[in-house]
């Protein structure tokens, strides 16, 4: 996982402010949408007030997609309760582009105790999932929400999971299996290290 020290989000801000710059890389609207979403996901510096600033200076629907990303990556559990009921009770409410954008960043790596958090209600919610999404949602919502989280709890859990997904629309069942077999590698992986 990408991971920032206070001094080099205070470079990105600098950025943002045209007080530093990188020589040959000019800073277009993606990049400044890549700083505020970092600005955001660490909580660093006034990276709320920053986000409403850009939202105003770029209403484009990239725009758009990008300044929901930068709000919805941040540690916060009302902000990623919010987006999950979004995606769970009402994902009509916004293109598949807006939720992919989203889902992509919900819960990065360091965020594990969040994602923790969400998992059984993410789990509850296959099987109607499975009956009522596009197939377009659903290959994206089962492949950004493993509930995976490299650890014996979660290994346990997509096992559960996948005794009941037995039946259900391929790409689900495939999707899951997957899961459950990467996380069990992690979890192995890191027994292997802590044993070193």
């Amino acid at each position: 996982a990408r991971s920032f020290t206070p001094a080099g989000l205070d470079y990105l801000v600098a950025l943002l402010d045209g007080r530093s710059s990188l020589e040959g890389l000019p800073l277009d609207q993606d990049r400044r949408w890549l700083i505020l979403r970092s600005l955001n996901r660490y909580q660093h510096a006034d990276y709320a007030e920053r986000l409403d600033a850009e939202r105003q200076r770029d209403p484009s629907d990239q725009g758009v997609n990008m300044a929901f990303a930068a709000e919805a990556i941040r540690p916060e559990a009302e902000i990623k309760q919010r987006w999950l009921d979004v995606l769970l009770e009402s994902p009509d409410r916004y293109k598949l582009a807006t939720l992919r954008t989203v889902m992509a960043v919900l819960y990065p790596a360091e965020q594990a105790a969040l994602a923790e958090a969400s998992a059984a209600r993410i789990i509850a919610a296959i099987p109607a999932l499975n009956e009522s999404a596009s197939q377009e949602f659903l290959g994206e919502f089962t492949s950004y929400f493993s509930t995976a989280t490299c650890s014996e709890a979660s290994v346990s859990r997509l096992a559960q999971a996948n005794r009941g997904f037995t039946g259900m629309q391929p790409l689900v069942v495939k999707s899951y299996l997957i899961h459950q077999q990467e996380d069990a590698d992690c979890v192995s992986m890191k027994q292997l290290q802590e044993g070193d």
